[in-house]
């Protein structure tokens, strides 16, 4: 391990901790994060977490569920197997909260077995460094909990798993895949092995923030073209160019996780990650707000409430400045020169009726 990814490679365990602390304040529900949080917990003095750290996470959290969840209602309803790709994946439960109806949350049902009642398979991959994918598979072996939720994890062959571990059960399969997304993304695709036609998902959370922005490019453009029908949501920093912007800066780069070559530094605006995407290969359709707007227009009113009856928010213009500092965008590419005007676009549609819940007043898009 190289020791310079090392504070990149703490950030998860910041990003752990940050969750457990949101949930047991209760703005929302995991019960898969202790096994996970255990050996961050051991690492660190406790820590403190501010209102403002447990909103915004919780903010994070409900617009990466909104968009797994929206993917996975539209596919179950075209009786469609479908594939989900989560890109530096750390320590995130997702699959485990899918898998356990905390994403699907009332339209997903499960039978007695405790599997879910659909038609359709869902293929579910997480890529990481090697170390990083080594211990999570550790930490799910060893917790019954998890284990039963994956069948059988067993470890790949090179070729066709890149030296990761997958489970198969009734509703799709579970990948952990080994790659440093710094590395030829060729290389990820052959790993990965997605099926061509199946519909894809791809999510980051902070994973571009750290990578060189001509391998953040690159990687956008190889999966971009790597299926029929691609769709990528992200949700990273936007510097811009503010006193606070700029102290976020001087911060992240005395953490050393940020260089002047990092697309952090590259990609200061919401405007410039748009037009990444769509020089990636993501130009169907682009849509990105800040998560301010998030806030207002993709959580729901349940989960805003949920939010005020957690715990008391003091700081309000601090953290709205914080929230216009964070973006999450959606869009959608493929190879599949289809019409531009299908329904597979209306999942980024822009309006009253976006199932990811942007509004033309509160996001930049690009059509």
């Amino acid at each position: 391990m190289d020791t310079n990814d090392l504070p990149i490679m703490a950030t998860a365990e910041d990003a752990i901790l940050a969750k457990r602390a949101t949930v047991q304040t209760g703005y929302y529900e995991d019960p898969f994060l202790e096994p996970f949080a255990k050996k961050a917990l051991g690492n660190t003095r406790r820590r403190q977490f501010q209102p403002i750290i447990k909103r915004g996470t919780h903010a994070r959290v409900c617009c990466m569920d909104r968009a797994i969840s929206q993917f996975l209602r539209k596919n179950n309803n075209d009786n469609q197997d479908c594939q989900i790709v989560v890109l530096g994946a750390g320590k995130d439960t997702s699959y485990f909260r899918y898998r356990s109806g905390y994403i699907m949350g009332m339209e997903q049902q499960q039978n007695s077995n405790g599997d879910t009642a659909n038609n359709r398979e869902v293929h579910w991959y997480e890529v990481d460094h090697k170390s990083v994918i080594q211990e999570k598979y550790k930490i799910i072996t060893d917790t019954p909990e998890l284990a039963s939720l994956c069948t059988t994890v067993q470890q790949s062959k090179a070729g066709s798993g890149g030296g990761g571990f997958s489970s198969s059960g009734k509703n799709g399969k579970y990948h952990l895949i080994q790659h440093d997304l710094r590395d030829d993304p060729s290389l990820l695709v052959q790993k990965l092995n997605l099926k061509v036609r199946l519909p894809t998902l791809f999510l980051l959370e902070c994973v571009f923030m750290y990578l060189p922005n001509q391998a953040s490019k690159a990687l956008l453009t190889t999966l971009s073209t790597s299926v029929e029908k691609a769709w990528i949501v992200g949700y990273e920093p936007i510097l811009g160019s503010d006193p606070f912007g700029r102290i976020m800066q001087q911060n992240l780069v005395r953490a050393r996780v940020a260089t002047p070559f990092s697309c952090l530094l590259q990609t200061r605006t919401l405007q410039a990650h748009l037009e990444k995407l769509v020089e990636g290969g993501f130009s169907r359709r682009a849509v990105a707000c800040d998560m301010w707007s998030a806030y207002e227009t993709i959580l729901t009113n349940d989960q805003r409430r949920r939010a005020n009856k957690s715990e008391l928010l003091d700081e309000v213009e601090e953290w709205i400045l914080i929230m216009r500092h964070y973006c999450f965008f959606a869009a959608r590419g493929g190879n599949q020169r289809d019409n531009d005007d299908d329904d597979t676009n209306e999942w980024t549609r822009v309006g009253p009726e976006s199932p990811l819940g942007f509004l033309p007043e509160k996001c930049l898009e690009f059509k």
